[in-house]
């Protein structure tokens, strides 16, 4: 019997063409992704292989998904000189602002608050040669835990909260209402692209692969945006340095440092790697998925 070789070049030309402009997120540190907490799927695996028995298919899919809901906690804190005082405050001002989030439709069972700690609160009393530590009072912190349907609210609810003179926003978590749907159509998509690539295969190459298949490889997991987000400092600073001889600098100096922005941006799971890429165009920031099949098919004789 003669063995027939076919070298399969294949060339993936994305149907919407993207130029690349860098921007200022060149200044940060952007080398190889190494923020990522997920595997690098991007590094792909060959699409098909096979021997004389055998032919393998392997597929790798990113979801772009928008959350169904969103858990937003809020952090205020509240000192006073008696723990009951303490408390008394800190209530009446989360209690005013949960009465507020009535107004955006929020129901009282999509608010909870989080009891976080309650501390004494220590300063120095000074003399003319010791200074000594007192206890001057007590604090109490507690987290607000808000689930929003639409996020789009947000900015609202920071300028409401300001008003009862709470200000810290400590996480927003984005929330798939069922995971397991999710891989479901993942999977399907998946199977769909695998069957494409196998009726090419046997059209060029004449191979009759005998029904059925067994999965080599199943591999599904979401990536939160919060682990997503790279920041940098775009600037460009002068130098400052000191001769001592004919030097129009004083010895004793102050040397200040101008104010430099950092910004933060989010970016997503690179495009490089992956077959197939759903809600390649959705702008709105949101949970990714990545799924990867592998599935084999036996040769007939």
């Amino acid at each position: 019997m003669k063995t027939i070789k076919i070298i399969l070049f294949v060339i993936c030309l994305p149907s919407t063409l993207i130029s690349q402009i860098s921007g200022n997120q060149v200044y940060g540190n952007n080398s190889g992704y190494s923020n990522y907490n997920a595997p690098k799927i991007y590094q792909q695996k060959s699409s098909i292989t096979s021997t004389a028995t055998t032919v393998t298919l392997n597929v790798n899919l990113l979801l772009n998904k928008q959350a169904d809901w969103y858990m937003l906690t809020i952090g205020t804190n509240q000192e006073a000189t008696t723990v009951s005082a303490c408390n008394k405050k800190i209530n009446l001002r989360i209690t005013e602002f949960i009465k507020g989030l009535k107004t955006f439709g929020i129901e009282k069972d999509n608010i909870y608050v989080d009891f976080i700690s309650q501390t004494k609160i220590y300063d120095y009393e000074v003399g003319q040669s010791q200074a000594q530590q007192v206890e001057t009072g007590y604090e109490i912190k507690k987290n607000i835990i808000i689930k929003l349907k639409d996020i789009d609210v947000i900015d609202q609810l920071i300028e409401m909260a300001s008003q009862q003179e709470i200000y810290d926003i400590i996480k927003v978590e984005y929330i798939d209402e069922d995971v397991n749907k999710t891989y479901a159509e993942l999977y399907k998509e998946a199977v769909s692209l695998i069957q494409e690539r196998m009726k090419l295969y046997q059209e060029i190459t004449n191979v009759q692969l005998a029904e059925g298949a067994r999965i080599l490889n199943d591999n599904f997991y979401s990536i939160s945006p919060k682990t997503q987000y790279k920041n940098y400092q775009a600037s460009e600073s002068s130098s400052l340095n000191i001769h001592r001889q004919n030097s129009h600098y004083s010895q004793t100096y102050i040397q200040k440092e101008s104010r430099k922005q950092k910004s933060f941006y989010y970016d997503g799971m690179p495009a490089a790697g992956f077959d197939r890429i759903i809600n390649s165009n959705e702008p709105k920031v949101g949970l990714q998925y990545v799924f990867n099949l592998t599935l084999q098919y036996d040769v007939k004789e």
